[in-house]
């Protein structure tokens, strides 16, 4: 590498470690973010006639990584919710859930309890509180970034939308899945005569007279069939998540639809939970 790229590529260094933010500290103009832009693209295209793709890729990285104040121009860290200046930056429209909540990346399994910390510290910020204030301008930036920080914890903490959220940052869509083209007749035939069991347990709950035998024999059938569906439920979201990982979209879109339809099945059998209960059959679903 030549000395100029050098020079050039140290000074963006020291740029960046200097936060990119406080004008006067460097030699800029007051308008320093539309001088680094103009430089970063001038630096990026002198690095890369000196075939240096790693350092090219850095400088564009360091100047995509940041975002304009409002108030008072300096350079605000794209994932921060405030200026170093103080006021509230509106959310980006890049932002993905995860992103908003602090995750370094996009993870199908999530601590729901650590989940639950991040989003109330992120809302503690945020509260309408500390804008009273403020300009109607302000409050309506935190009360959009507040509202799309509920949104996300409201995704993130259910499994399904969790996962279908990820689909969906790859650009997968969740609708419309043909079992028939996926080779899943047999799962749905399972399904099906599962679905059945579940309608005729729910017929005998229903029923007004009970016999001590049929009670006994309806209490083994209920816990047979919530150990089955919850066992199904574990085994499918363990393969959900095994392919998310292996980013093999497809097959994780088909292993969800499972999910869901074991899931429905699922949660029409617990509608009953107290009524069985009433009955004097123990067995619980969560």
């Amino acid at each position: 590498m030549s000395a100029l790229p050098l020079r050039l590529f140290s000074c963006l260094t020291l740029f960046e470690f200097s936060k990119l933010c406080r004008c006067r500290s460097l030699a800029f103009p007051c308008h320093c973010h539309k001088y680094f832009s103009y430089n970063t693209n001038h630096l990026a295209v002198s690095l890369s006639r000196h075939n240096c793709s790693y350092a090219t890729s850095y400088v564009h990285n360091c100047a995509s990584s940041f975002r304009t104040c409002w108030s008072c121009s300096r350079l605000v860290k794209d994932l921060a919710f405030f200026c170093e200046c103080g006021k509230v930056q509106p959310v980006s429209p890049k932002w993905s859930y995860f992103d908003v909540l602090g995750y370094p990346n996009p993870e199908p399994v999530i601590d729901v309890i650590d989940l639950g910390d991040r989003m109330r510290q992120t809302q503690k910020l945020l509260h309408p509180d500390k804008f009273s204030a403020k300009t109607q301008y302000e409050k309506d930036l935190a009360s959009d970034a507040s509202a799309y920080v509920n949104k996300a914890y409201s995704c993130l903490q259910k499994p399904v939308e969790r996962y279908e959220y990820l689909l969906h940052l790859h650009g997968v869509s969740t609708d419309n899945v043909d079992f028939k083209k996926s080779d899943n007749t047999e799962f749905l035939s399972e399904v099906m005569n599962i679905r059945e069991k579940v309608e005729e347990v729910i017929r005998d709950i229903l029923n007004p007279s009970h016999s001590e035998k049929s009670l006994s024999e309806l209490s083994g059938t209920v816990r047979e069939l919530v150990s089955e569906l919850r066992q199904r439920l574990n085994d499918e979201e363990k393969i959900i998540i095994n392919l998310i990982s292996r980013t093999d979209w497809t097959g994780a879109l088909i292993s969800l639809s499972r999910f869901k339809y074991i899931l429905k099945v699922f949660e029409e059998l617990r509608e009953y939970e107290l009524a069985w209960k009433q009955l004097g059959i123990n067995v619980t679903t969560t």
